[in-house]
């Protein structure tokens, strides 16, 4: 398992999942292009969310990232459940498909081990 960076792009990972191809289709519910060519396959996707200025409103980004979690494409959500919830529409994702990046280190974590790195740690 490749897991998921805790921050990308500069935002803070709530939720990822590396995209099972014989579980997550993606079901043609949405179009991604870059440079004129439509995007077909990821290998997962990330929710993020940036801390605004003044905290009062936490969009929710959908990555749809490489197998490096690099961002290949973005939509924006007003809310983590319209995130999951499209996440669903296009890839069949169920939310408890979904993995969560913890906050809290387990003693595993704590010894270093299953704690996703940062992009700086891996660099």
């Amino acid at each position: 398992m490749n897991l998921c960076l805790q921050q990308i792009d500069g935002a803070k990972v709530v939720r990822w999942i590396e995209l099972d191809q014989r579980k997550h289709q993606k079901t043609d519910a949405i179009r991604l292009y870059s440079d004129g060519a439509e995007q077909r396959e990821f290998f997962g996707l990330a929710i993020a969310t940036y801390e605004p200025p003044d905290a009062t409103r936490r969009a929710h980004y959908l990555f749809y990232c490489d197998a490096d979690w690099e961002t290949l494409n973005d939509s924006l959500y007003a809310s983590l459940d319209e995130a999951l919830d499209e996440a669903h529409r296009q890839f069949s994702v169920e939310r408890n498909d979904w993995r969560l990046i913890s906050t809290e280190p387990s003693r595993a974590e704590q010894d270093g081990a299953g704690q996703p790195p940062t992009r700086r740690e891996l660099e």
